[in-house]
């Protein structure tokens, strides 16, 4: 993954059955994906267009690994404002799959490598390590409805 200054603005979605997903304005004319996964049970898809390697959509389908802690997120001491370019479509498994969340913020993790570049772009926050690897997104600021629904969506998917 790539870093760019141009931040997207991407809109906060509660579909029923989906933990969370946030979509930008700007339609994707040629989606590819970049999907990490543990197992059959945690998912998270990064739709971007082929065309100009944006993100323009991130669902979180399911995380069977999930925790809530009753305090607020607090943002690194240092973050670049921008967004990240994704460089090519993949499929990746991971060992770590993880979801926080905060009474503000929801963090995904998707590996125990040291996060060496975070980049704000709206309320994503992108953990990447010194290579440009997706170390962790984080969704801040977010309204207590939104909170709730993702936590009673992962609940109910971690019942299964």
């Amino acid at each position: 993954m790539r870093i760019t200054n141009e931040a997207t603005h991407r809109e906060l979605v509660c579909d029923d059955y989906i933990p969370l997903k946030l979509t930008a304005a700007a339609p994707c004319h040629d989606a590819m994906y970049y999907t990490v996964r543990k197992g059959d049970h945690s998912f998270l898809e990064l739709t971007f267009d082929q065309d100009d390697a944006k993100v323009k959509r991130i669902t979180l389908l399911l995380c069977l690994n999930c925790r809530r802690l009753t305090e607020g997120f607090s943002l690194p001491g240092s973050y670049e404002t921008g967004d990240v370019l994704v460089d090519s479509a993949a499929d990746e498994d991971t060992e770590t799959f993880e979801c926080i969340v905060y009474d503000d913020a929801v963090e995904i993790l998707v590996s125990n490598e040291a996060v060496c570049q975070s980049v704000l772009s709206g309320n994503v926050l992108w953990g990447l390590s010194e290579e440009g690897k997706l170390i962790s997104i984080c969704i801040v600021h977010l309204e207590r409805d939104v909170v709730e629904h993702c936590w009673c969506e992962l609940k109910q998917n971690a019942m299964g």
